[in-house]
């Protein structure tokens, strides 16, 4: 049930997934709350959040390059790396997919 889950603050768990890989987050979870599985935490998380962990991370991580595209003029493969994408292409087209433009693109329509 997700009576088990509401004493984590929602807030905290999104701030481990933020700051942290997803396997090492649900260690730290894990860690907390004792007896609760992988497959519950992800589960819950789902139910609460409306995304899996991994649509997540993706959005924050999207949402942080967008920042980083307009308030800085960090390169399009420095931001990919501060972002911990694997490269510069593979970090185009995760934007390209999420946004419907390119790194570049959004930097010149939005400064």
């Amino acid at each position: 049930s997700i009576r088990q889950f509401q004493h984590i603050p929602f807030k905290a768990v999104n701030a481990l997934l933020t700051e942290h890989t997803a396997e090492h987050a649900f260690r730290l979870i894990q860690q907390t709350v004792a007896g609760i599985s992988r497959y519950h935490l992800i589960r819950l998380f789902r139910e609460r959040s409306g995304k899996t962990i991994v649509e997540y991370l993706r959005d924050e991580r999207i949402s942080s390059a967008k920042e980083l595209l307009v308030l800085t003029d960090k390169s399009i493969a420095e931001i990919a790396r501060l972002l911990r994408f694997c490269d510069q292409s593979y970090f185009i087209a995760v934007f390209r997919r999420n946004t419907g433009m390119t790194p570049n693109t959004y930097r010149k329509a939005n400064t």
